[in-house]
């Protein structure tokens, strides 16, 4: 990925308008990221194609196992406590993102999950499910 880096940046600088650099590089950019992130099906041990129903039950086997309270720490270092820690949160996020169908979506065509803008929840920050903020604002009724 590198050397393909140092060629697109040359290729750019030659020609600093190229949308097919632009989206070269854009395209290298998402390759860089998908390798850069973690395998979710491959910590929880199921093939691509799983089911539903699989990947749950491929968590939950796994979560019996892994689960900071069923893990005897007492004979293990901080680091491998930090490490059993961080396996199971990894474990989780994979079953948040492969469970949800519009997030393994995203995932599966190598977006950022991340980056993605939460739903805010209608009456947080004293909004109104239905809009406007009560009092009328500035409707005006019109009689002849």
């Amino acid at each position: 990925l590198d050397e393909a880096d140092a060629d697109l940046k040359r290729a750019g600088e030659l020609n600093q308008n190229s949308r097919t650099v632009r989206e070269a590089q854009a395209r290298l950019e998402k390759k860089r990221k998908m390798a850069a992130r973690k395998d979710y099906y491959k910590i929880l041990g199921v093939d691509q194609k799983a089911t539903e129903k699989e990947i749950k039950k491929a968590y939950r086997k796994l979560a019996m196992i892994h689960h900071p309270d069923k893990v005897d720490k007492s004979e293990m270092s901080e680091e491998e406590v930090e490490q059993a820690m961080q396996l199971f949160r990894d474990m989780s996020d994979g079953y948040q993102i492969l469970s949800d169908a519009e997030k393994r979506r995203r995932y599966d065509l190598g977006e950022d999950i991340e980056d993605q803008p939460q739903q805010q929840h209608p009456f947080q920050r004293g909004g109104h499910p239905f809009g406007g903020g009560g009092g009328g604002g500035n409707f005006h009724f019109k009689f002849r």
